[in-house]
């Protein structure tokens, strides 16, 4: 992604985006290629990044699972849907 799409995708300000890829190139969890246009680059997760991210996943779904105990699929569908829609009220 770019570090514009990335921004879109999270909410937030390009240059927040930027001061926080700043710190994970230097963390080497995150590299940049240039894009065809010399404006544009590229920003991937390193072979670190993507096993941080794999650790990270892996503690939120035990947490999620945590959290969500007594729950039915059914009731967290519903709770995921209601969320969903809430976002796009505040978004739109």
């Amino acid at each position: 992604m770019t570090p514009a799409e990335i921004a879109l995708r999270q909410q937030v300000e390009k240059p927040s985006i930027t001061k926080i890829l700043q710190r994970l190139g230097e963390m080497e969890y995150v590299e940049s290629t240039p894009g065809q246009d010399k404006r544009e680059k590229w920003i991937r997760l390193t072979s670190s990044g993507e096993s941080v991210c794999r650790d990270v996943m892996e503690q939120l779904a035990s947490l999620y699972k945590e959290l969500l105990k007594g729950s039915s699929k059914e009731e967290v569908e519903i709770a995921i849907s209601v969320l969903a829609l809430a976002h796009q009220n505040l978004t739109s």
